[in-house]
């Protein structure tokens, strides 16, 4: 398919997918706990074809949450 997005879309999507103002985006993997970082954030797991699975928050550490997940992903 060879689809046009129209402008009006494209430019609310790079609107959308600006970063905010004091927040940073940190990648990591959940098996490797010295990636994830060890402050207040909210993470998103993937699965095999990039689509996400779980999303959750953390207020005070993000590396502590993801060891709770840690059997189910």
């Amino acid at each position: 398919m060879n689809e046009v997005i129209p402008e009006a879309i494209q430019t609310e999507i790079a609107e959308q997918s600006m970063p905010i103002a004091g927040y940073d985006w940190v990648d990591f993997t959940p098996s490797d706990l010295e990636t994830i970082p060890e402050q207040s954030g909210v993470y998103v797991f993937y699965d095999i074809t990039d689509r996400p699975v779980y999303f959750g928050k953390s207020i005070k550490n993000v590396r502590t949450r993801v060891k709770h997940h840690k059997t189910r992903f």
